[in-house]
Order: C-alpha cells, then sequence, then structure tokens
C-alpha cells in the first residue's frame, strides 16, 4: 500500500473514530435524559465499534490490489458506508421493536448517521472531484 494512500486512510480512521465518540456520547446523554432505564445506546455502540475495528485493519493490515474498478475511491467508502449504515439501522430498529417497543430510540442514530451518509453521498459524487 502506497505512503499517501495509508496517510488517507489513517486520516479517515482517525475522523471516523472522533465522530464515533461524540455520537455514542450524545446517544448516551439522549438515553439517560429520555429513557434512563434502558441502556439502548449500547445498540448503536457495538455494532458502530466493530466497523471501527475493521476500519483499523483495512488501514494498517490490508494490502491494496492491482484490480480496480470505474469508481473512484471515494465513491466505493460511499457504498460501504451505505451498506453498513442499512445493515446496522435494520438491525437497531429490529432490536428496539422487539425489546423497548415503548421508546423508540433508535431514530436517533437513524437520522444522525442518515445525515452523515446524505453528506458523504454529496461529497462523494457531486462536491469533490474523485481523484485516485
Amino acid at each position: 500500500m502506497s505512503e499517501r494512500r495509508r496517510e488517507i486512510l489513517m486520516k479517515a480512521l482517525v475522523i471516523h473514530l472522533v465522530v464515533y465518540i461524540m455520537v455514542n456520547a450524545l446517544l448516551a446523554a439522549i438515553n439517560y435524559m429520555f429513557s434512563p432505564g434502558i441502556l439502548w445506546f449500547l445498540y448503536a455502540l457495538i455494532p458502530w465499534g466493530i466497523g471501527l475495528v475493521i476500519h483499523f485493519l483495512v488501514t494498517f493490515l490490508w494490502r491494496d490490489g492491482e484490480a480496480r474498478s470505474k469508481t473512484s475511491a471515494r465513491q466505493r467508502a460511499f457504498i460501504v458506508h451505505l451498506v453498513f449504515y442499512l445493515l446496522v439501522n435494520g438491525f437497531l430498529a429490529a432490536i428496539n421493536l422487539m425489546f423497548t417497543p415503548q421508546v423508540l430510540w433508535f431514530i436517533f442514530p437513524l437520522i444522525g448517521w442518515g445525515i452523515g451518509i446524505v453528506l458523504h453521498l454529496l461529497f462523494s459524487f457531486f462536491w469533490i472531484p474523485a481523484k485516485e
């Protein structure tokens, strides 16, 4: 993996880690303010943490292959984030509706992460020209 590519992945990892800490702190605060008897914020904390571990492994252990598709790295990253968004938020909604339907907490990560996904879409496909 080139040094430039590793720098980009490291910067992305740091950004994701900072956002992870900030968002989950906010979710924990919302949880304790509105439904302190049910610790639902853990359901967002754990799968997202697994995603960060995968990001870490890709940054430090994965080797770049020679094959490249016609999509840019930013576009591929958006697609990966969108898939994780759909999978994790579907999981969170199912957990919420099965175990704590009296408090619809899954909408907080759904909306917050959704805003991030929309911004990611705009930056990946429309605002910033992709440079490989």
